[in-house]
């Protein structure tokens, strides 16, 4: 790789000769920044890539949890994420897709069961918000008859076209604006504060009751909105990923 900038390099590479399996064309980065010629950097620099060393296949030295994706759009939700999904009964951790307008089929709900069995933490993922009728804190409370009861980190917030536009953490209470082309992260609106403060309270009281670490244990599932096409719900899905240790 080639260093375009004055600060040092500390971070892994991959070794010495070593070919992308998957043939990823370089990524051409500004001279300000860093220029990689391998597919680990073209994508994020946590993903897992294998490289080919002679006849050797080699490993990134960062391994993401194995994710197992539960549901009618698991495909589509693994190529948003750009993860390949494995069985349940391997995985680190498990997305269970829960559609608002179709809700979940009795074959998902005998994995949401074996899941609970095995103690995968597991993350209930609403989608299908654009063309259903039932919005994401109406499902929510489905999704928690259905399955076990499930907690809210983020509320959605629509536009005045009545997509959703924006997520608001209720921990931190920072809104995350997808109404623009680029996302933007700001502190939320004295109303918007005021909009969610009963949910929020409800959300840390669930928090503290279920102790530290809970969503690693198996015992807490967060549920999160995905509307599919756009990045809302990707980044926060992602952050719950990142919690997962692996062995890799």
């Amino acid at each position: 790789m080639t260093k375009e900038h004055n600060g040092a390099d500390t971070r892994p590479q991959p070794p010495n000769g070593a070919q992308p399996i998957c043939g990823y064309s370089p990524l051409q980065k500004p001279a300000t920044e860093w220029r990689y010629y391998s597919c680990y950097w073209c994508f994020d620099g946590g993903r897992y890539h294998d490289y080919i060393v002679g006849s050797d296949t080699v490993s990134d030295l960062i391994i993401l949890p194995k994710v197992a994706i539960v549901g009618a759009k698991s495909q589509l939700l693994a190529t948003e994420l750009e993860i390949a999904p494995t069985p349940l009964e391997e995985s680190d951790v498990a997305l269970f897709l829960v559609s608002a307008q179709d809700g979940i089929v009795s074959a998902d709900l005998e994995k949401w069961r074996l899941a609970r069995e095995l103690y995968i933490p597991s993350l209930v993922v609403i989608c299908d918000l654009l063309v259903s009728e039932i919005d994401f804190e109406d499902m929510t409370a489905i999704a928690s008859k259905m399955l076990d009861p499930v907690v809210t980190p983020y509320l959605v917030l629509h536009g005045d076209d009545g997509r959703p536009a924006a997520l608001i953490n209720l921990e931190s209470l920072l809104l995350t604006d997808y109404s623009e082309a680029e996302f933007s992260i700001r502190e939320a609106d004295p109303e918007h504060i005021e909009l969610v403060s009963e949910f929020r309270d409800e959300y840390l009281e669930d928090l503290e009751d279920a102790g530290e670490d809970s969503f690693g244990a198996g015992l807490l599932f967060p549920a999160l909105p995905w509307v599919e096409g756009t990045r809302i719900g990707l980044d926060q899905i992602k952050e719950y990923l990142d919690q997962i240790p692996t062995l890799g």
